[in-house]
Formats: structure tokens, sequence, C-alpha cells
């Protein structure tokens, strides 16, 4: 081997080293993304696919000009745009997570940052990527023409456009990644239409070649059809219609029974200023683990110590062991440490879909059942429906209070304690540990007020 050929074998070396650093072997339809020329690919597929993976392996590839199915892109102004929700999410996803080791630092010239966000990155071929916000409507999308937009995640319309507007003069093009959460009819109809500028490409979690398919299997044993098609396959999905679809009288609703003294109890509240505030009582039982709501009061007009005092009274002596609200409701919070109660706020803020599916899941499961007794519970959870005008996700917002009461108490109750005789010795230390820890609790939306 001549000196000419190892120097160009070692560049060569180098550079698969440098391209390697996530160790990236495109999947078949991976690899037909690739091979496409259209002007906008749209890669959509479920949670944990590799969508991100695969879009930012090509933009990468692009920007240095070394793809290896299109070595020949042309292009007008040399400038990239990398377009998420904020500027954090293009920084730390985008950025950190793929394309700061997909690009090798040899072709770093400058990084311009905003304290700990991401403004701009000039390359010494020539091109400059800019972050881009879509939350910020149209105003976070001005600039000059693009040659290349990678978008992460399903923007609004409006934005759809003025990103779509940004690759007219240039003809650049436009990688899209996203899961399915909402419905763009705009992107939608380029999916499900036809147009020679555009081309589809879906991953299931099932395409992930680091997924296990028999526990992907067992996985979706049980959960909603909608959730596996947006979550799972990356297929539209809407939620039309009621939404606790695992709810039903004849499995999840019981005859009352006197709850025995030493059964676990917990009290959940969803409070309301102009409307009912919803109170359920719910108990478990330890030999199995299953919850049983025994008793529901729809409250209204009480300050929020008479709220309380209410509360209280109707509780009698039972022993509460956790208290649960809505973390919005701090002043309830406030008022309820006078009494000596300790309220758990949880967090539901962007959360509704996942409680709602999370619940379901408890229905169909079996694992939460309502007595007779509370039958406004049981009414709200049956009726309990969708906007009919659109398929997203967007509960309709009408007598609902037990149900977020429900819905706050499920995600984050306390976890099945066994009975103490069969609990090691091992296991009696970590509870002494976790006895006055938040982690006792199941999901980390929980705000310890």
């Amino acid at each position: 081997m001549g000196r000419k050929q190892q120097i160009a074998y070692i560049k060569a070396l180098r550079e698969r080293l440098e391209r390697d650093k996530l160790h990236y072997e495109p999947s078949p339809p991976q690899e037909q993304f690739h091979k496409s020329d259209r002007q906008i690919r749209l890669m959509i597929g479920g949670n944990q696919t590799g969508k991100t993976l695969c879009t930012t392996r090509e933009f990468a590839w692009i920007v240095t000009e070394t793809h290896p199915y299109m070595p020949n892109i042309k292009t007008t102004n040399k400038v990239a745009w990398l377009v998420a929700v904020n500027k954090s999410d293009v920084t730390n996803i985008l950025w950190e997570n793929y394309l700061k080791k997909f690009i090798p630092e040899r072709y770093i010239k400058r990084i311009v940052n905003n304290g700990s966000v991401l403004e701009k990155i000039e390359l010494t071929n020539g091109w400059t990527i800019m972050a881009k916000s879509y939350g910020q409507k149209r105003e976070g999308l001005q600039g000059a023409p693009c040659d290349l937009i990678l978008v992460d995640e399903m923007p609004d319309v409006e934005e759809w456009e003025e990103i779509y507007q940004r690759v007219q003069a240039t003809k650049g093009q436009i990688i899209i990644s996203f899961t399915p959460l909402k419905v763009n009819k705009k992107i939608k109809s380029y999916m499900t239409g036809e147009n020679s500028k555009v081309e589809t490409f879906k991953l299931t979690k099932w395409d992930n070649p680091v997924m296990d398919n028999d526990e992907l299997d067992k996985e979706i044993e049980g959960l909603p059809e909608n959730v596996v098609k947006i979550r799972y396959l990356g297929e539209w999905a809407s939620y039309a219609g009621k939404l606790f679809t695992a709810f039903n009288t004849e499995d999840n609703v019981v005859d009352a029974f006197a709850i025995p003294d030493y059964w676990r109890r917990c009290v959940t509240i969803d409070p309301a200023t102009s409307s009912d505030t919803g109170v359920n009582w719910i108990a478990e039982n330890p030999d199995n683990g299953l919850w049983f709501v025994y008793r529901e009061a729809l409250l209204k007009g009480l300050a929020p110590s008479d709220l309380l005092a209410e509360i209280l009274k109707r509780t009698g002596n039972e022993k509460i062991a956790f208290w649960y609200v809505d973390q919005q409701a701090a002043y309830l919070v406030a008022e309820a440490i006078k009494l000596g109660i300790a309220l758990i706020g949880v967090k539901k803020a962007n959360m509704k879909e996942i409680f709602v599916n999370n619940l379901n899941q408890a229905f169909r499961s079996r694992q939460l059942f309502i007595m007779r007794n509370c039958k406004e519970t049981a009414d709200q959870l049956a009726e309990y429906a969708n906007d009919p005008k659109t398929e997203e996700f967007k509960p309709i917002k009408h007598d609902d209070h037990l149900v977020d009461d429900l819905l706050y108490f499920w995600q984050g109750r306390p976890y099945f304690q066994e009975k103490a005789a069969s609990r090691s010795v091992v296991q009696k230390y970590i509870d002494s540990i976790l006895k006055n820890r938040k982690d006792r609790c199941h999901d980390a939306t929980l705000g310890y007020i």
C-alpha cells in the first residue's frame, strides 16, 4: 500500500470511527428513507422506534456532504434548520443526543449559544445550521430560505405552512419525524393523498433491533387499541367516543361492603371554585392489592376550611394513609396543613392522556372497583368522552370531578405492600429507608407541596 493509499485509508477509517459513535446500522425502512430523493420525507413512528436516530443521521450526512446514497445533493445557500417545539429540545435532543455524535469535530468551525441554548453552528464546509422553534408560532420560524430543514415532532398547520415556505425558493428538503399524537390535517393529507414531492415511511417498535419482540407482544396485552396504534405502531388513531372503553358495570362495579379497619385507605380531592368539588374515598385489600372506591361526595360552595371540615366529618374515625389533590390547588394544601393533613399534589399538566390510559388499564386488569353506592363516580366514568369535533385527545370538560379524583389517585397510589409476615429482612430494611420518602408512591409526577 503506497503512502497516498495509506493516508486515504487512515482518513476513511477515522471518518468511519467518528461516524459510528452511535453505531448506526439502518434497518430496511430506515435504509429506504435514506435512499429516497423526495423533497419532503415524513418518518412516522411510535415511541423508541429509531425515527429520530434515522432523521438526524440523514441530516448529518447532508450537511457534512458525505451522504452514502446521494453524494451530489444540490444546494443554494447551505443554510439548514433544526426545528422543535422549543430551542431547548433542539439543543438537548437533536444536537446533544444525536447530531453532536454524528458530525465529526473537524467539521465544526463555530458554535453560537445563548446561555445554555443552541443558536447556530457554522461548519468548515460553508454550511450554517440554525436552531428554530415552532412553539413561538410564526415568529420563531423567520429567516432566509433554506436548503434543508429537520423538524422534530409535528407542528400545527400554521407553523407547518411557514416551514414549507422556507424551501420554496431553494427547492430544499424537509425531513419530519413524529409520533402521531395529534392530527395535523395538512400533514395527514400528504400521507394519505398522492403528492409527487412527498414520501412517507413508518417505523414500529418491532423495527427497533434493541427491542425484544416477545416482550413487546406481552407489553401490549390489554392496552387500549388507540395506544397500541399510536405509540407502538406509529399509526394515526382517533380518540372518538367514550374514553374509558375498558370500564363496564359488570366487571368494575361491585356491591357495597364494610371496609375492614386494617385496610389501607386514601382520600382524593378534585377542588373546584365555581362547580362541585369531587371527593372519593378508596381502600386497598392487603391480601391482593385491589382497590375499592367505597364513598363519594360532590360538595359545592364551601370555603377551603369548610370543605376540609366536611371531608373530615364524612371520614369520621377512619385512618387515612394518603391524601391526594390536584397540584395546582396550593390554597387547599395550605389550609390542610393547619389541620395536620399532608395533601400530596399530583401534577396533571400535559399528562392527562397518560393518566386516562393508565386508569383504563386498571379497569381492564380489574385492579380497581367502584362500589354500587358510588353511583355518580360510575356514571361519570361511563359518560367520560372525547370532544366529537376533533380526532385529537380532548376530553369534554363536564361533570368530571370524580373522574379527575381517580386519575390523580391511580397515578400516585401507594405501592402494594405484602403482609408483614411474608416480607424478608432485606425488604423490611428497604421499607424502613423508604418509609418517609416520596418514592413509596407510583409516579414521578407527584409533587410534595
